[in-house]
């Protein structure tokens, strides 16, 4: 690509300044490969530039005044290999963070879910027993006998199965707490 600017930059005569067309190559050497690499990317554009300036017949009035435009271009090339490598530096530690956050944050899911299913399972359980409890307790108080000693077998037992304050309004025969 720099061999093809170069050429268009010779094409068009010195007269008309093609130094931001070298970006291109130096911009790409700079995100795809690497800084070091853009470095000499951009050495070689101001040199190609250089060329093709003297080729296309430049002649300037002092020999620093090449010299002089030469570093002011190949310094913004720097500026600009510097930034941009800062800039892909940012984004590969962005995305490392991202990586590295989203597998926790998958872990911390899978933590959750799990959690939920024990909840649901000790809930499931706990049901499971209450139904067996109230299975239990209303076959010992059914109203077949109708007797008080068929209803909820002991007031211990009915007690330790129930809340203590709360009548059993399914079974005539258990006892009212006293008010």
């Amino acid at each position: 690509m720099l061999v093809v600017v170069g050429a268009a930059d010779y094409l068009t005569g010195h007269e008309i300044l093609f130094s931001t067309f070298y970006l291109v190559p130096v911009t790409m050497a700079a995100w795809l490969v690497g800084a070091a690499f853009a470095v000499t990317i951009s050495v070689l554009s101001v040199g190609a530039w250089l060329i093709g300036d003297f080729a296309a017949g430049a002649v300037y009035s002092h020999a620093y005044v090449p010299a002089w435009n030469a570093a002011i271009i190949l310094a913004f090339y720097l500026v600009v290999v510097t930034l941009i490598n800062r800039l892909r530096l940012m984004q590969r530690s962005l995305e490392e963070r991202v990586r590295t956050r989203t597998i926790a944050l998958t872990e911390e899911i899978a933590e959750r879910e799990r959690l939920e299913r024990e909840i649901l399972e000790v809930g499931s359980a706990s049901a499971a027993a209450s139904v067996a409890i109230s299975t239990t307790v209303s076959d010992s108080c059914s109203p077949a006998p109708r007797s008080p000693a068929r209803c909820c077998t002991s007031d211990s037992t009915r007690e330790a199965l129930t809340r203590p304050s709360m009548p059993h309004a399914w079974c005539p025969w258990s006892r009212r707490p006293s008010s």
